[in-house]
């Protein structure tokens, strides 16, 4: 039989436009698309050069011009034509051009080989200046760091290293440094470019915490012939109040000594330095210092001065043995309230058991392998430690709500630090709250969107990202797949985890077979595209492809109405949300239906649940996900903690064994009582600074430590379902 061609929309991956349709769900376009689909020609440098007029195509010289003694100037006169365009601004018709030119050459092996290195030197040039405004951020920064690698020392290098930055700037990539890029390199290039070079400089700095670096491009902003309007010495202040020690502020002061208006700042500076240290005292006799002797005249200083008392009061009202929590208890969502509920769950384990110190006695319980349950008799052997308060708030889902109780837990409840929202929106406005008030929060939510330059906000979870990556490197590298199909919800959860496991699989060089949205169980909206779980995998299969007439006569005579299933996938991806077990539960019969049942099945960290092993009925068997938490972990403290959950909940009718939201709750508390331990760390300030440096916490949910910007380093575990358990992927044989 013919199985060639194929014309279902979800089996479409090559053609560009189809794969956009594909994943934005429009499978209707997409359709439309693979059949007019046409075989493309790819595009080569060869391709470019020869569509171009004759009098553009380029030919190497017969000879090695270099050793002919020639110079810049001697270029094939076609070549000129490029170069006058490109300074002529004509960019949009010269760029293609000079970019196929330039990896025609790379390949052939002309660049600094048959062409003279003056050729190749004003080629990128060209290559630069037509591609402004045109090429990709990624291009540019591939033509400018070939320039600048090779021509440190040319009168251009000062132009091509501030083109190298923008397109990193514009890339979120680290900002680099280099030698010949000095200050007189800095001073060669247009006003307009200086300051947009010290401006990008300087807003890196600050989003990545180095506040000191970020001062020091903005004073050299503020002191060249070319500042902008915008920027004052109270952006350069404002950064210097932001160092967290006094010994990195009096490093800057000292290599900035001719500046006669920081010396006078100096004393402010330092009680400013002093309270960011936790250093309370000291930072109080400053201020006292500063107020008697007058010293505080302008209004900024007067304002620097109000700010830094009204902190230390606020320092001194913080009640360092209270923790306000964040949680959807009250939230239409029935997903999102029992997650609230397992964090709660995990909270009030953490306060009930780590805030006593356990004996020696029970320590050896704990970590026996018998049955053991604390009692009212011996749970009196525990002496206790600091007793902790919880303050709890419930943010309804609400970004609004969320904010507002972080508020309310700063001025009313006085906490020392927030735990909490999970859900994504409500958790970005009450990290950007925190932020605002001086208040250290955990966010549990799984969101990527931290405040730039975050010193408060920090996110305790793995973001979708994170998870994606790490599953699509496990598939690739340890089940040898290249070919991948999604089968996901047609919701927003579903289109973000398609997107982003499509894009990591074309990163790792796979490729996506077929995509096609589902309507989820508990899913109302009639307008949401979709399709059938039959006809998704008759796609998926390749069951209703084109069958040409000398092969329908074939099946015709074998009785045969179907073409046979022909599986053009490695691995199958299926994520769902919290509590869509159901989802599993219709799905999990369909692969044996086109032969499919032997294909890898990827899940998402949801499918780490009771609910989706019971739904599974048996037939996910080696379904592989990632998540931080193995739920039957044979550790003592996993088994402990189980135990103690099992003891304090077990007389729920619904109860369920603890989940990862419980331990990461746990964790949580736990990582933050254990900071708290050290008088050192009782302000916010301090807490914050605290657990950036913090050495790596093990907790229930692994090591966790946290980078300048508030995002959790945490080590994924890839979990495979074996019968009706959760078991690693991974044994310590690596097998």
């Amino acid at each position: 039989m013919n199985r060639t061609r194929e014309n279902s929309a979800i089996r479409c991956g090559s053609s560009f436009a189809a794969r956009n349709s594909l994943r934005r769900g429009y499978l209707a376009a997409a359709a439309v698309l693979c059949a007019v689909l046409i075989p493309a020609q790819t595009l080569s440098g060869q391709s470019l050069l020869s569509s171009a007029p004759p009098s553009l195509a380029v030919e190497p010289p017969a000879t090695d011009r270099r050793n002919a003694g020639a110079d810049e100037t001697a270029r094939p006169p076609q070549f000129l034509a490029l170069l006058d365009m490109a300074d002529r601004g004509e960019g949009t018709r010269a760029y293609p051009h000079l970019e196929a030119l330039v990896e025609r050459q790379r390949g052939a092996g002309y660049l600094g080989g048959q062409y003279p290195r003056g050729l190749h030197r004003r080629l990128l040039i060209a290559l630069l200046k037509a591609g402004e405004g045109i090429a990709s951020p990624a291009n540019r920064e591939r033509a400018a760091r070939m320039f600048v690698d090779r021509y440190p020392d040319d009168p251009y290098f000062p132009q091509a290293f501030f083109d190298l930055i923008q397109a990193l700037y514009r890339q979120d990539k680290p900002l680099e440094e280099s030698f010949f890029f000095d200050q007189e390199a800095l001073e060669s290039l247009p006003a307009f470019m200086q300051t947009r070079y010290l401006t990008m400089q300087a807003e890196a700095a600050e989003s990545q915490g180095r506040f000191a670096r970020a001062a020091h491009f903005r004073l050299l902003d503020l002191l060249g012939p070319y500042a902008l309007p915008e920027t004052t010495r109270d952006d350069v202040l404002h950064l210097l109040g932001r160092i967290p020690d006094e010994e990195g502020l009096t490093g800057f002061i000292e290599r900035h000594s001719d500046v006669p208006w920081l010396r006078e700042e100096w004393p402010l500076l330092r009680a400013r330095a002093l309270i960011n240290s936790g250093r309370l005292p000291e930072a109080y006799v400053a201020l006292e210092t500063i107020e008697q002797g007058g010293i505080a005249r302008t209004a900024s200083q007067i304002r620097i001065l109000r700010e830094a008392r009204a902190e230390i009061e606020a320092d001194v009202a913080t009640r360092a043995h209270r923790i306000g929590i964040l949680l959807p208890l009250g939230s239409s969502n029935t997903a999102l309230r029992k997650l609230a509920r397992d964090t709660l769950d995990g909270l009030r384990m953490a306060v009930q058991f780590l805030a006593r110190q356990p004996t020696a006695l029970e320590a050896m319980r704990d970590s026996a392998e018998q049955d053991w349950e604390p009692t009212q008799e011996n749970e009196q052997v525990r002496p206790r430690r600091i007793s902790y308060e919880l303050a709890i708030k419930d943010t309804a889902n609400s970004p609004e709500q969320a904010a507002r109780m972080v508020e309310e837990l700063v001025r009313k409840d006085h906490v020392i630090a927030v735990i909490g929202p999970i859900a994504r929106s409500e958790s970005a406005a009450a990290m950007a709250a925190a932020e605002g008030l001086g208040v250290p929060i955990l966010a549990l939510s799984i969101t990527a969107a931290i405040p730039p330059g975050s010193k408060f906000a920090f996110r305790h979870n793995k973001s979708r990202e994170d998870e994606v990556r790490d599953l699509v490197a496990y598939a690739t590298d340890y089940l040898a797949a290249r070919r991948f199909a999604i089968l996901y919800p047609g919701n927003k959860y579903g289109r973000t985890m398609m997107n982003l496991f499509w894009d990591e699989v074309d990163r790792r060089g796979g490729q996506i077979t077929a995509a096609a949205p589902f309507l989820p169980w508990s899913y109302a909206d009639a307008t949401e595209m979709a399709v059938g779980l039959k006809g998704i995998f008759e796609n998926l299969a390749g069951v209703d492809r084109f069958v040409a007439p000398e092969d329908r006569e074939l099946m015709e005579a074998l009785d045969d109405d179907q073409p046979h299933p022909v599986v053009m996938f490695d691995a199958l991806f299926i994520p769902i949300s919290a509590g869509s077990s159901q989802d599993i539960r219709l799905i999990a019969p369909y692969p044996a239906t086109v032969d499919a049942e032997n294909e890898h099945l990827l899940g998402s960290r949801y499918w780490n649940s009771e609910e989706v092993l019971i739904a599974g009925g048996g037939k996910i068997r080696g379904a592989v996900f990632v998540d931080l938490y193995h739920r039957g972990s044979p550790s003592p403290a996993n088994v402990a903690f189980r135990r103690r959950h099992r003891h304090l909940f077990r007389h729920r009718q619904d109860y369920q064994a603890p989940s990862f939201y419980t331990a990461l709750g746990h964790d949580s508390l736990a990582m933050l009582t254990h900071l708290l331990e050290d008088p050192a760390h009782r302000t916010r300030r301090s807490l914050a600074r605290a657990l950036v440096r913090m050495k790596p916490f093990h907790g229930l949910t692994g090591l966790t430590s946290f980078l300048e910007g508030g995002r959790a380093v945490k080590e994924s575990i890839v979990l495979r379902i074996a019968g009706d358990q959760v078991v690693p992927a991974i044994t310590e044989s690596g097998r």
